[in-house]
């Protein structure tokens, strides 16, 4: 698996093709720095040295802005639990299969779900809920396989926020 729940967000392991699928369009961006930087290198004391330079410049910023918000989404929002955690359990599991999520993972740990809106694979939200004593934490990404990392950048995830939503409301409802 290359979905790893670690206890303060989800680990992507290092090359795998989650990992590609994910943060493909930053390294793409830096792969064409690179490139730049060779040929603004290449082209040190010509007339076109400052058009290399000026496009290496416009990248670095778009590569460190693409990473910041990849990796920031990756972190675990939380919520305290205000009652049991097996009825939140029930409670949250009920909720995923009548709203049509497809559960993936469900533990004792965590439960992980995707939700695919019909597209395909090009189009799933990922939410993963993590248990602890008194709090839960979860996370909605755009499933590490959709294989558009451009679109893992731009997404609002409109399905998990409202899924998120929905199980909060239903939590504040029940008592301890």
């Amino acid at each position: 698996m290359d979905i790893q729940i670690a206890s303060d967000k989800i680990k992507l392991k290092p090359f795998s093709l989650g990992w590609l699928n994910y943060c493909g369009f930053a390294g793409g961006l830096i792969m064409i720095g690179l490139i730049q930087a060779y040929f603004y290198l290449k082209n040190i004391g010509t007339d076109m040295e400052a058009s290399f330079f000026n496009e290496f410049l416009l990248f670095i910023p778009i590569v460190i802005l693409s990473c910041f918000i990849q990796y920031k989404r990756l972190e675990y929002k939380t919520f305290k639990l205000n009652c049991s955690l097996e009825s939140f359990k029930e409670n949250t599991r009920k909720l995923l299969i009548e709203n049509k999520w497809k559960i993936d993972y469900d533990n004792k740990n965590y439960i992980q779900a995707t939700y695919n809106n019909g597209l395909g694979i090009l189009n799933m939200d990922m939410l993963t809920i993590k248990y602890k004593k008194d709090e839960i934490q979860w996370n909605v990404i755009r499933h590490p396989h959709n294989h558009n990392s451009f679109l893992a950048l731009l997404t609002l995830n409109s399905k998990g926020r409202k899924m998120i939503s929905m199980i909060k409301s239903k939590h504040d409802k029940m008592k301890r």
